[in-house]
C-alpha cells in the first residue's frame, strides 16, 4: 500500500507568509484525517477477514451436513437424520371415492328367495 512520510515536509517560504501558515494548517488537518481513515480501513479489513473465515466455516459445515448415505459412500448407519420414509398408507380410502356413481346388484325376485 501507499506509505506516506510521517514527518511533514517544510517548504522554504517567506517568514511571515499567511498562505504558507494556512497551507501548514490544512496539511496538519489532512494528515490527522488520513490517520483516522487508515485506522478505519484497518478495522474494516479485519472485519472482512473475519467474515470470510466465518463463511468458509459455514460452507464446510453445510458440505458435511449435506452428505448422507445416498449422496456419498457413507454407510446408512452414519446418517444423522434418517431419510423420510414413504407412507405405506394409501392417500385415498378403499372403495368408491366421493362423486362416484353407485353400482348395485339387481334385487332378488321373491320366488328366488
Amino acid at each position: 500500500m501507499f506509505e506516506f512520510e510521517s514527518e511533514p515536509v517544510l517548504f522554504v517560504g517567506a517568514a511571515g507568509c499567511k498562505s504558507c501558515a494556512h497551507l501548514r494548517e490544512q496539511n496538519a488537518l489532512l494528515r490527522a484525517s488520513h490517520a483516522q481513515l487508515r485506522e478505519a480501513l484497518a478495522a474494516e479489513r479485519l472485519s472482512v477477514q473475519q467474515g470470510r473465515a466465518q463463511i468458509e466455516a459455514l460452507q464446510s459445515r453445510i458440505a458435511a451436513l449435506s452428505k448422507n448415505s445416498q449422496t456419498s459412500s457413507k454407510p446408512p448407519s452414519s446418517d444423522i437424520v434418517k431419510a423420510e420414509r414413504r407412507s405405506t398408507k394409501a392417500k385415498r380410502k378403499r372403495g368408491a371415492q366421493p362423486g362416484h356413481s353407485r353400482h348395485e346388484r339387481a334385487p332378488f325376485a321373491p320366488a328366488e328367495l
